[in-house]
This record gives structure tokens, C-alpha cells and sequence, in this order.
């Protein structure tokens, strides 16, 4: 798993290069941890995620809530037809925001 970071304006994308899952669990909890300590709105680019499984989906509702605890979007794009399959069945897609597309989402953001 790698994870490459780009700021813009006030907000952080996070580019997730690999699996989603309980080998890397910790590494991306402790990234998103980060983060959140930083206040600022995030966006994951799952572009180059293959695969997420119930250990990340799990991480993917825990991050969410605790974002928005705080006041702060949590927003998912790019993600391959795998991936939002499995947050599909889970019935997440709703509960976790998420766009086609990054320029989708940041044009979202600055209207907020």
C-alpha cells in the first residue's frame, strides 16, 4: 500500500496506490488519524485501489463518522466497479460520500 498526499486550498487528497485491507490497516488508520488532526475536509482517490475488504470497509465507516464528528467532509472518489460493488452490498454508498470523480468533489467542496 502506498498513499501519496496533494493539498488544495483546504482540503487533502489522499491518492491510495494497493489493497484496502487488514495487512495495511494500521499504516492507513494512523494516516487517516493524521489527518483528522489536521481539520481539514479529505478526499481518497481510490483510482489505483483494487480491492477493499471488511477490514477496510470497517475503517471506511469509522473514519467517516469521526470526520464527521468533527465537522469535516470525508469524501471517496474513483473508485473501481470491486469497490463500490462491495460498499454497494454493504448498503455504504449512501451513508459514505462519494463521487465519480476528484474535480467532482473539490467542486463540491468550495460550494460549501
Amino acid at each position: 500500500m502506498e498513499i501519496n498526499k496533494k493539498s488544495v486550498d483546504n482540503v487533502t487528497i489522499l491518492y491510495f496506490t494497493g489493497n484496502f485491507n487488514l495487512i495495511f490497516s494500521s499504516y492507513i488508520k494512523q494516516t487517516l488519524f493524521d489527518e483528522l488532526n489536521n481539520e481539514k475536509d479529505i478526499i481518497l482517490n481510490l483510482k489505483a485501489t483494487e480491492f477493499v475488504d471488511s477490514t477496510g470497509v470497517g475503517l471506511l465507516v469509522e473514519m467517516a463518522n469521526k470526520f464527521r464528528d468533527k465537522g469535516l467532509k470525508f469524501i471517496l472518489t474513483n473508485m473501481n466497479y470491486e469497490v463500490q460493488n462491495i460498499l454497494n452490498v454493504a448498503n455504504l454508498l449512501d451513508m459514505l460520500q462519494n463521487f465519480e470523480d476528484e474535480e467532482e468533489a473539490l467542486n463540491y467542496l468550495k460550494s460549501k
